[in-house]
């Protein structure tokens, strides 16, 4: 994004990891640990609408800010994104 940020943090073993943004990898690499939250936001002119895939519930839906998160005992297999401009 030209005029902005956008920033993520993801939620792993029940506690949420530092925030990254723009293209960092959040979360661990090599570790094997589900996934089970994330929240995204922009600073740009824009939002960001969103929606994770629970392995166990189906699709949630999240808007800029939001935090999605499901049960630890399940985790999130997909997530996908609109930019709204």
């Amino acid at each position: 994004m030209s005029d902005g940020d956008i920033h993520y943090a993801v939620r792993v073993n029940g506690k949420w990891q530092q925030e990254v943004s723009n293209y960092e990898i959040a979360g661990t690499v090599g570790k094997s640990m589900p996934v089970t939250g994330i929240r995204i936001y922009t600073t740009a002119s824009v939002s960001v609408s969103y929606q994770i895939y629970d392995a166990k519930k189906g699709w949630k839906n999240g808007k800029d800010g939001d935090e999605l998160t499901i049960e630890d005992s399940s985790c999130i297999t997909a997530i996908r994104f609109w930019v709204n401009v």
